[in-house]
């Protein structure tokens, strides 16, 4: 790898002029302010581009700033008198696949192909703001073209969305707030860009090759109030739109745009009071003992709330914040002895009075509370569910409610359902869990998070059809797995056979 030759800083000067001029400043903001963007490096200091292995990844480039959602990047390269920009958004990492860098050094640098060239490269960056910009060194890359493979056919782009008033809920902040889907199978020469637009704001989300993006809450409430200064509490309508781009060519397809409205909540949330609280009492498994009191599961859907889904024994429990000390603060009912349909719930100092909910009839309970500022118990028998489904584009049953494939039950505990099966990264590579195969279903047994991974040991539940977040196959995850869950206690596992 070679620095700082002449060419490298006469093409710098002449590509750093040319960005500025494309990102020149707004009249009422002028103030410059330099990015700091580190400094550049390449995996390599030579590549030779391979036809045969089009898809496989050939150069990284990494460049050591800190990412921002505030500041966008661009690769630019320069050859050949040539120059070319490739778009990286927010990442501060490129990575090329050889095809992908083929074009650019063919179709963009006019490069030879089979003979070896040095190419100048650097990063240039600028804040969304559009006042302050940076640059980083210049490296050279010697590569050696290759013939370029056959382009993908790329006609039309139709892009959905389910639902068009998205409601932020930063209580749950990694759960999923709005989908927006445009295929159904990926090809790698074909990515896409995302661009949401309010008034005259535009930010754009880089997804590769995927063909859906599940925002988040705090994702897209940040998108929201920082790329498109919506204002918070006030609902307002966001447009967006697919780009889609064949890496191997200078093809471009738009899709058509979806609307749907938003309201931006304040990002200042208050933090819950506690992030593990216990439950002890003759009731609970573990009984009186303060030092070893059962642990309740934070609520992966809402910040403020735990939960204790347990086969509880008739008796009395109360809810402690601490271990090994009866005169620490604890949530209990206002009223000693309140029954199963009591909602109330207080933070009671050193623990007094000693009040205590009262299990009449030992069974399945499932246990939730929530300690926000407007706090609630819910204390809820729990019916397991005859029949539980596997469904989404992950598994050979797609995305069609009635080819859901069936779990197996198991005839010892009836909470428990298992299924062994393929899971694929196609299409979106996504699946959740319904209770049945009707269409109008709305209750399924999900994700903990938005886009959650086949590690996860939590699920979620919603019985409204709202939030219901997928899980994920990543690439290079696909084969036959085996899949248990337990209704009651709301568990998953995810193993690879």
């Amino acid at each position: 790898m070679k620095n700082n030759s002449f060419i490298a800083h006469l093409y710098f000067l002449v590509s750093l002029l040319l960005l500025v001029t494309m990102f020149a400043c707004s009249d009422d903001e002028t103030r410059q302010v330099p990015v700091d963007v580190g400094i550049l490096s390449a995996s390599k200091g030579e590549v030779i581009l391979d036809y045969d292995t089009p898809t496989e990844e050939v150069i990284t480039f990494s460049w050591h700033a800190e990412k921002s959602s505030l500041i966008q990047y661009q690769l630019v390269f320069s050859a050949n008198g040539k120059i070319d920009t490739v778009n990286v958004l927010s990442e501060v990492n490129k990575k090329f696949i050889h095809a992908e860098l083929n074009r650019i050094l063919v179709d963009d640098l006019g490069l030879e192909i089979g003979k070896q060239a040095n190419v100048d490269v650097f990063v240039y960056a600028k804040g969304t703001s559009r006042t302050n910009t940076g640059s980083s060194n210049v490296v050279t890359v010697a590569v050696t073209p290759s013939p370029k493979v056959p382009e993908p056919p790329l006609d039309q782009v139709t892009l959905s969305v389910p639902r068009t008033d998205v409601v932020v809920d930063l209580a749950n902040p990694s759960g999923e707030a709005v989908t927006l889907s445009w295929g159904s199978e990926k090809n790698v020469f074909i990515y896409y860009t995302i661009t949401l637009m309010a008034g005259s704001r535009t930010a754009a989300v880089d997804v590769l090759a995927d063909v859906s993006k599940e925002f988040t809450h705090v994702e897209l409430n940040n998108i929201l109030i920082d790329k498109l200064k919506m204002e918070v509490g006030k609902a307002a309508e966001v447009t967006a739109q697919i780009a889609a781009s064949v890496i191997i060519s200078d093809k471009v397809v738009k899709s058509n745009q979806v609307v749907f409205t938003a309201t931006p909540k304040a990002k200042d949330v208050t933090p819950p009071a506690y992030t593990k609280l216990w439950i002890v009492g003759n009731a609970t498994p573990n009984g009186w003992d303060i030092g070893n009191p059962n642990e309740m599961a934070a609520d992966p859907a809402n910040i403020y709330q735990f939960k204790f889904n347990e086969v509880l024994a008739a008796g009395q429990f109360k809810i402690p914040t601490t271990t090994g000390n009866w005169g620490a603060d604890t949530y209990m009912p206002p009223v000693d002895g309140a029954g199963i349909s009591s909602t109330e719930v207080k933070l009671m100092p050193k623990a007094t009075p000693d009040n205590k909910w009262n299990i009449v009839n030992a069974g399945a309970y499932k246990v939730l509370l929530n300690i926000s500022a407007s706090p609630f118990i819910q204390i809820t028998p729990f019916v397991p569910y005859d029949q539980l489904y596997i469904l989404g584009d992950a598994t050979a049953a797609g995305w069609d409610a009635s080819n859901a494939i069936a779990m197996e039950v198991d005839p010892n505990d009836h909470n428990v359902f298992t299924w062994t099966g393929e899971l694929s990264s196609t299409g979106r590579g996504q699946f959740t869990f319904p209770v049945s195969t009707d269409a109008s279903n709305t209750t399924f047994f999900a994700a903990p998070t938005s886009g959650a991974g086949l590690m996860a040991t939590q699920l979620s539940f919603t019985s409204t059809g709202t939030s219901i977040n997928n899980f994920k196959v990543k690439e290079g995850e696909d084969g036959i797995y085996t899949i248990t869950i337990n209704q009651l206690k709301e568990t998953i596992s995810i193993v690879k056979q």
